[in-house]
């Protein structure tokens, strides 16, 4: 399994996605790795933690019931605007997904092709970990 950098070890990560199984799996890795890791499974609960406990990173599924990925990461953007934002989809319409977001919030974010192989996403969480605030890795 991959190792990543000290200074991502201890990171609060949202995984947000509405396939319980693989948002379980994959926090299952990261929290091998280091992370501290918080599983949601639609992004209005995801939003409404971290009103409590506000993420370092989060990683989100795009196409998710009560709030979208997008949405989320808008409002994570608003909010916390130090956070971290990764996004992943197994929708084939990537460029009118960034389309969108770039509509709402006025930024880039890089939304990866799922299925994500882990040690992408590890790689990816420990870029942001040392980049706070970004949206790409």
């Amino acid at each position: 399994m991959s190792t990543i950098p000290v200074s991502a070890h201890g990171k609060c990560v949202f995984v947000v996605d509405d396939e319980p199984n693989l948002a379980n799996l994959l926090s299952l890795i990261l929290q091998r790795v280091g992370f501290v890791v918080r599983t949601f499974y639609d992004g209005l609960s995801a939003f409404e933690h971290a009103q409590q406990e506000p993420p370092d990173i989060v990683i989100s599924d795009v196409v998710m019931p009560r709030m979208d990925g997008l949405t989320l990461a808008a409002k994570l953007r608003e909010h916390f605007p130090h956070c971290g934002i990764l996004l992943a989809s197994g929708n084939a319409c990537f460029e009118d997904l960034l389309s969108d977001w770039r509509r709402r919030v006025g930024a880039d974010v890089e939304i990866l092709a799922k299925p994500v192989q882990p040690e992408v996403i590890i790689r990816k969480l420990a870029a942001l970990a040392d980049n706070p605030g970004s949206s790409q890795a």
